[in-house]
C-alpha cells in the first residue's frame, strides 16, 4: 500500500510539473508573435551582390540583372541538367558601364574577384519602377569629384513577342534594355556619353559562402564564338538598327540606335577576354539607345 501511494504522489507531482511547463509554453507562445517576413528579415544582415531575375510567367528561362547593371542570360546554369543540353553554350554576360575615352575601366582586372570588392561599381543605384510591367533600373550617378557631368540610367524588362501566353515555356524571350541620360549638370557642357557594353560568356557564379559569392572568373570569360557588327537591313544610316552577329547568322545583340551617333565593336586583343561594344550618345537629357538581348 505504501509503495502504491508513493507511486501516486510521484505521478501527481510529475503531472503538476508537466502542467506548469505547458502553461509556460503557452504563455511564451502568446507573447511571441508568429514570425513573418518583417521579423525574418532581421535575422540576417542585408544581402550583398544583389541580383533580380526578370522574365515571363511560366517561361523556362530568366535574365538576371545585377545591382551594377550587369545582365546575365545563362540558360544552362547547371551542366548536369540534361534537359537543358540544347541551349548549352548560348548564354551571354553583358557588363554595361559609362566609359571615359572609350576605355574599359575594368581592363586591369584578372583572375577571380568578387563584385562586392570592386568599389567603383558600387557607385550604382538599383531599384524597381512602380508600374505593372516589372522594370529594373540602374543608375550611374557621378560623384562630386567627377568631371563627366551626367547620370546614365539603365532600364530592363523581359518581353515575349506579341505579349502572348506561354505555350511551351521555351518561346523566344528577350531582355529590352534602354540606356539614357537622366540628368545633366546645368553648370557643365559634358562631352558625349560613351557607353561600353562588354560581351562575355557567363562567368559569374553565386555560392553560399559570402567570401565566394558572385565571383567573376575573368580567366574563363571569353565568348565562345567570334562576333561581328552589321546593319539589320541592306541599307545603312542613323535610323537602321545594328546587329552583333555570330558566324552562323544568329543575333547575339540588337542595337536600336535611337540617338546614337557612333557604334563600334572591338574584338579581344593581347590575349584579352572581352568583346567591347562602344555606343556614343549625346550628353543631353533624354538621349537614349535601346538594346535587345535574345
Amino acid at each position: 500500500m505504501r509503495a502504491w501511494m508513493q507511486a501516486c504522489f510521484v505521478t501527481a507531482a510529475a503531472a503538476t510539473v508537466a502542467c506548469g511547463i505547458c502553461q509556460a509554453q503557452v504563455a511564451v507562445a502568446e507573447s511571441d508573435p508568429e514570425p513573418d517576413v518583417t521579423i525574418a528579415s532581421a535575422w540576417w544582415p542585408p544581402m550583398e551582390n544583389v541580383y533580380t531575375p526578370v522574365g515571363w510567367k511560366n517561361h523556362l528561362f530568366r535574365f538576371n540583372v545585377y545591382y551594377n547593371g550587369m545582365i546575365m542570360a545563362n540558360p544552362v546554369p547547371e551542366p548536369d541538367v540534361k534537359a537543358l543540353a540544347p541551349w548549352d553554350g548560348l548564354g551571354a554576360q553583358l557588363s554595361i558601364m559609362p566609359s571615359e575615352k572609350g576605355e574599359d575601366p575594368d581592363r586591369w582586372r584578372g583572375g577571380t574577384y568578387q563584385m562586392s570588392a570592386d568599389n567603383g561599381r558600387r557607385w550604382t543605384y538599383h531599384g524597381l519602377l512602380d508600374r505593372p510591367t516589372p522594370v529594373i533600373w540602374t543608375e550611374w550617378r557621378q560623384s562630386f569629384r567627377s568631371a563627366i557631368g551626367f547620370i546614365l540610367r539603365q532600364e530592363v524588362f523581359a518581353h515575349l513577342p506579341g505579349g502572348r501566353e506561354i505555350e511551351t515555356g521555351t518561346e523566344p524571350l528577350y531582355a529590352w534594355v534602354r540606356l539614357s541620360i537622366r540628368e545633366v549638370n546645368p553648370l557643365m557642357t559634358p562631352d558625349p556619353c560613351v557607353i561600353l557594353v562588354r560581351i562575355n560568356k557567363p562567368h559569374i557564379f553565386p555560392e553560399m559562402y559570402q567570401q565566394r559569392n558572385c565571383a567573376l572568373r575573368r580567366t574563363d570569360a571569353l565568348y565562345p564564338r567570334p562576333l561581328r557588327l552589321g546593319p539589320a537591313e541592306a541599307r545603312e544610316g542613323a535610323g537602321v538598327p545594328m546587329f552583333v552577329i555570330e558566324p552562323d547568322g544568329r543575333v547575339r545583340l540588337a542595337v536600336a540606335q535611337g540617338d546614337a551617333t557612333a557604334t563600334e565593336l572591338r574584338p579581344p586583343k593581347d590575349g584579352g577576354q572581352d568583346w567591347n561594344l562602344l555606343i556614343t550618345i549625346p550628353a543631353t537629357k533624354g538621349s537614349h539607345v535601346d538594346l535587345v538581348v535574345p
